[in-house]
Order: C-alpha cells, then sequence, then structure tokens
C-alpha cells in the first residue's frame, strides 16, 4: 500500500539502490489485494487486511496511531474541534475502503471512552496520498496514519487535532508467497530493512535462516 510505502521502504530505499547497483526495483502501489504470484511478485508490503490466508507475513515497525489531521489555515478558519463529536460541524475528508467500497467510519479512543463518528464527507478519496494532499490544501479534517504524515506535522503543514484522540492500528505487514525460498533481492532487502530501521529488527529476525534464491 502506498502508505505502508512512504512509512517503512521510502526512506531506505536511495541508502539501499546505492548499495546495491545492480539490483532494479519495480514498485507497483495498490490499496487493494494482489496476487503476488500470479502477478510475479517478490513480495508485499501493507496492511493485515491485504494479506491472504496461504501468505507468510511478518509485522514490521510497530503498531500505526490514527491522527485527525487538518492545514493551520484551515483550522483558523473554522476553529479547532475538542471533541469528536463536533466533527459534525466540520468539513471532514472520507476515505472509500478499497476491500469493502464503503468510507470508513471514524472511531476515536483516548483511554477511556470510545466514539464512533459518522461523518458527512462532500470530498470522498479512495487515494491516501490525494486524501493527504487534500488535507495540506485545507479542503477539511482528515484522518490518517501518523507514519508518513510526521514529516508535514513537523514542517507545519498539518496539525494535529483532538489531543488525546485517535486510534491504534495494526503494524504494517511485509508477505511473500514461500517461507522456505525467497529472492536473493528481497533477501538483501530485508537485511537491509533490519539494519536501517531498528523498530524491524525483532520481527525481520524472524526470516533469518530462509533459504534464498536468485
Amino acid at each position: 500500500s502506498t502508505p505502508a510505502y512512504l512509512t517503512l521502504l521510502r526512506p531506505h530505499l536511495r541508502s539501499f539502490l546505492q548499495r546495491y547497483p545492480a539490483i532494479d526495483i519495480d514498485i507497483v502501489l495498490r490499496e487493494s489485494r494482489v496476487d503476488l504470484v500470479a502477478e510475479g511478485f517478490d513480495a508485499g508490503l501493507g496492511q493485515d487486511w491485504q494479506v491472504e490466508r496461504d501468505l507468510v507475513a511478518v509485522a514490521l515497525g510497530s503498531e500505526q496511531r490514527m491522527l485527525a489531521l487538518a492545514a493551520p489555515h484551515y483550522l483558523a478558519d473554522r476553529g479547532l474541534p475538542g471533541h469528536p463529536n463536533e466533527l459534525s460541524s466540520h468539513d471532514c475528508i472520507g476515505y472509500r475502503h478499497p476491500a469493502t467500497g464503503a468510507v470508513e467510519r471514524w472511531v476515536f479512543e483516548n483511554g477511556q471512552e470510545r466514539v464512533q463518528v459518522g461523518i458527512k464527507s462532500r470530498l470522498v478519496h479512495s487515494d491516501p496520498v490525494a486524501l493527504l494532499q487534500s488535507a495540506v490544501d485545507g479542503l477539511g479534517i482528515a484522518y490518517l496514519p501518523h507514519g508518513y504524515t510526521d514529516a508535514l506535522q513537523a514542517q507545519g503543514g498539518l496539525r494535529a487535532v483532538l489531543d488525546g484522540w485517535g486510534r491504534t492500528i495494526a503494524p504494517y505487514m511485509l508477505y511473500f508467497p514461500d517461507r522456505r525460498s525467497i529472492s536473493s533481492r528481497l533477501r538483501l532487502l530485508i537485511d537491509h530493512l533490519r539494519g536501517q530501521n531498528p523498530g524491524c529488527q525483532g520481527r525481520l529476525s524472524e526470516l533469518s535462516g530462509i533459504d534464498a534464491k536468485a
């Protein structure tokens, strides 16, 4: 998926390509399930629901935190919501889930309370990058995982709202068809991610000892 790529692979792609100049990488970004074997992919990187039951899957990094985010100029114009129930008076940018075709409902938790908000969206995206850009453009509040939005928050392009509210979702998954034999280029990528991302060390070490093929 695009968020998984932006969060886990993109930050380390330059160093991997520099380290292994003989390896070519073909990245296909989709938000739906993919038949890795039929389409000839070495592996996939995405959310747990994208993993077919007959695939090997290993969690990467840590759990993701969903956050309500908006551009500062949107908040200056519309005000800052203090509780999820106040989102009904705001423009909320919806996300149409690729698996269900439905616009996702927003679920918030703060450790003591759980609130499910049925947002009314004039703008709905099926692409998470387009959704993110719409939030940056000030078109409304978006509900997104923190990983690939961190840089925009640090730069001031987005601001987290509803302090203390969010939702924890499962970590991204690296998945592939056969645990016993993976391509040598995938083996090198796994080793590289282990070295670059301490949060992946424990889980990727589960793959040690797997036979590699060319």
